[in-house]
């Protein structure tokens, strides 16, 4: 991967330091047929106090504020958003990508993937932490990754991040995807980020993020819930993914109560993606919310609110 680092950012542009590396934030530069090198360019001549950490065309990517440093991309509010307060430009890399014709073409997503799997491996960040502009702040941005036929091209482009076979790369062709061919397209995308999330969780790469369930993700579930209740309880189960008798007592009739912050929180997060479906964000740990029992349905929720482990897990996924 090449990367120019010949137009760093003014400094007025930008905060030294940061708290940390815990998302990656996606931008379009909004300056259609614009090049990497002018916006780079322009942000390292001009004080406008807003930046980014990169710059990507079709044919480069452009360094602009070091990623020790805070970029100022994320810090307004123009409505509600899932990760608002959460990401914030402290704690965040932000990579803008330019449009020709209005889309993102093809050699600049494979650039932008490539350098988000780079920081992603770098810094730890899960596929979760992959977010838009848009879903930080609820600015349309990047539009031609926004709203509509447009968010398949979004989760298209993270499965591609992922490395996910049978979908391929997007492309900036916008047409409309087949409702039960979306519908598949989003499930094997919450697949693969339950598979790395859980990865990421045990601390070990035991499975592939390959949006397929099969026997080693169907374990993997299992060494997750181990982990947790280890976490939680002290439990001295050993991590194997078998849900052998052991399990099963530490288990109980365990459940999780709306508002509760622990790491069975976190297994039931991560046990939602992996059954296709959208928990709202995996924390470590988790907090029991709403988005998490809008993932599942009322059978396993009694009238306190309650979620119950054992009935979702059934001991497979």
């Amino acid at each position: 991967m090449n990367i120019d680092y010949s137009l760093p950012c003014r400094s007025s542009n930008y905060r030294a330091g940061n708290n940390g590396r815990d998302f990656i934030v996606i931008h379009y530069t909004g300056n259609d047929n614009s090049t990497a090198w002018q916006n780079a360019h322009y942000f390292a001549t001009s004080k406008v106090e807003a930046s980014a950490h990169y710059f990507i065309d079709n044919d480069s990517i452009y360094a602009s504020v070091p990623e020790d440093d805070t970029a100022w991309a994320v810090g307004v509010k123009y409505g509600n958003a899932p990760y608002w307060g959460s990401c914030k430009n402290s704690n965040s890399i932000s990579i803008e990508l330019c449009t020709f014709g209005g889309e993102i073409q093809g050699p600049t997503i494979d650039k932008a993937a490539e350098l988000v799997r780079h920081l992603m491996s770098k810094y730890g960040i899960p596929i979760d932490h992959v977010v838009r502009h848009y879903d930080v702040c609820a600015k349309c941005c990047p539009a031609p990754w926004v709203g509509g036929a447009r968010e398949d091209l979004w989760t298209l482009f993270k499965l591609y991040v992922l490395g996910v076979s049978g979908e391929g790369a997007p492309t900036p062709i916008v047409n409309p995807t087949p409702a039960a061919q979306a519908i598949q397209v989003v499930a094997n995308f919450a697949i693969a980020c339950g598979q790395q999330c859980a990865n990421q969780f045990v601390g070990h790469d035991f499975i592939a993020a390959d949006g397929i369930i099969g026997p080693a993700t169907r374990r993997m579930a299992i060494r997750v819930l181990q982990h947790a209740l280890n976490l939680d309880y002290n439990a001295g189960l050993v991590e194997d993914g078998i849900c052998g008798t052991k399990t099963k007592a530490a288990i109980g009739q365990h459940y999780v109560r709306r508002g509760e912050r622990q790491y069975m929180v976190t297994f039931v997060e991560i046990l939602a993606l992996l059954h296709g479906k959208d928990p709202h964000g995996v924390e470590y740990p988790g907090t029991y919310g709403s988005g998490l029992a809008s993932a599942y349905n009322t059978d396993y929720i009694d009238r306190n609110g309650f979620l119950f482990v054992l009935g979702l897990l059934g001991c497979e996924v």
